[in-house]
């Protein structure tokens, strides 16, 4: 793996920033899709447990993450307007 992969844990999208390696151990600093919308850092995983991923699944997560953003901005929008 190495720097621009586009990657994915479980359900998670992302992009490896960095790789890190000590030895025979590589440390992945992944940025993942749910860390943008969570206003988080990327986070450091054993590159061993990353599976390769495709830039359609990570549009994908990024559009259902975006649809769901917009929504919940809504709903609050309107609790707010019915409380003001």
């Amino acid at each position: 793996m190495k720097k621009g992969d586009i990657v994915k844990v479980h359900l998670w999208h992302g992009v490896i920033v960095d790789v890190y390696r000590s030895g025979d151990k590589e440390i992945a600093e992944v940025w993942f899709v749910k860390n943008i919308f969570k206003m988080q850092q990327p986070e450091f995983l054993p590159a061993a447990g990353l599976e390769p991923a495709t830039l359609d699944g990570l549009l994908k997560e990024i559009n259902v993450l975006t649809v769901g953003l917009e929504r919940s901005v809504e709903q609050l929008r309107l609790l707010a307007a019915r409380s003001g």
